[in-house]
């Protein structure tokens, strides 16, 4: 059930419309690297993680600017929905700014996401709440190469590297 309105909520945020004045309201982030610092073992990384996510410019909500809706494969490699949140928090320059993504990625109701919890944390979580997730806390640099594609650089807590292809449309 909770994996339910958790997905109402995205799909009535996605079709919500944004302010008049926003230029570009969708983006999709794929291209994806991603290089495990910290913890230590075998992971699935580099370009082997298959991000893709589609993204959508909201003011609905203060301190939140983008909702993020999308599946990669975890440090485990198995394949996880992602929900989240981003937030501009400060802009360098014209092509510069300071963002973040605040996300779950776990299991959810479609099968394709169902070993999800198989491995690490998201299994750990899943022993303790019954749902396999994890929650992805992203901090990191958006440099826009042309108007309309960026890529993104930073780090997911406590140590990912991350770095992916953004195109706004």
């Amino acid at each position: 059930m909770r994996k339910l309105v958790l997905l109402c909520f995205f799909i009535a945020a996605f079709a919500n419309p944004v302010s008049a004045d926003s230029e570009q309201q969708y983006s999709l982030i794929t291209a994806s690297f991603s290089y495990h610092l910290f913890p230590p073992g075998d992971h699935h990384e580099y370009f082997s993680n298959r991000l893709v996510a589609v993204t959508r410019d909201t003011d609905i909500i203060p301190y939140m600017d983008r909702l993020i809706l999308g599946t990669l494969s975890n440090s485990s490699g198995n394949q996880c929905l992602m929900l989240g949140a981003g937030r501009d928090w400060k802009k360098i320059d014209q092509k510069i700014k300071f963002v973040s993504v605040y996300a779950y990625v776990g299991e959810f109701v479609a099968d394709s996401f169902a070993e999800c919890a198989d491995d690490g944390i998201y299994q750990d979580i899943d022993n303790i709440v019954g749902l396999g997730f994890a929650p992805y806390i992203y901090h990191g640099i958006n440099y826009n190469l042309v108007h309309e594609l960026s890529i993104n650089g930073g780090l997911i807590l406590p140590g990912v590297v991350s770095f992916t292809l953004e195109y706004s449309f």
